[in-house]
């Protein structure tokens, strides 16, 4: 008779399970630090909408989308490089159904933005498999610096240079 193996099953469900609730976590988080950032500033921020959620951002906070697709005629990411600022955020959309696994790679990032990223728990996304996920990386804090995003699946590079000011 064979052997069913349901226990690597209940461990790769429980990995996604935990993945799920480190990314709600992740959102709520930055729920909270963009509304205490927030109080009392003037000007109209930019709101950010995340399923059923809406974060409202420091004011000056930019998002900044970066349409990520298939390697074709065109570069994967779209665009390729960003100029970004401490407080903006990033929203890596995938325009297809993918895959894309995207990370921070460690050896073309400042070694105080990989500390950050470790620290943040933003170092890689969750796969992005169909068309409109998206990865959010939230830069409050972050370190100024040159940070790059490599996609493990088809090899393009993202390449945002972060300033410490506006």
């Amino acid at each position: 008779m064979p052997r069913t193996c349901t226990r690597s099953a209940t461990r790769t469900e429980e990995s996604v399970l935990d993945a799920s609730r480190r990314t709600l976590w992740r959102v709520r988080r930055l729920a909270f630090l963009l509304a205490v950032t927030a109080c009392g500033e003037s000007g109209p921020p930019a709101v950010l909408h995340l399923g059923g959620d809406t974060v409202v951002l420091e004011p000056g906070a930019r998002i900044i989308d970066i349409h990520v697709r298939t390697a074709g005629p065109e570069p994967e990411f779209l665009p390729d490089s960003v100029v970004a600022h401490a407080g903006d955020v990033l929203r890596l959309s995938s325009e297809d159904s993918g895959p894309h696994a995207l990370v921070f790679d460690e050896s073309l990032t400042d070694d105080v933005g990989v500390a950050f990223l470790m620290a943040t728990h933003q170092g890689r996304s969750l796969p992005l498999t169909e068309q409109g996920s998206a990865w959010v990386v939230e830069l409050s804090n972050a370190p100024h610096g040159r940070y790059t995003v490599r996609c493990l699946t088809h090899g393009a590079v993202l390449d945002i240079m972060l300033k410490a000011t506006r």
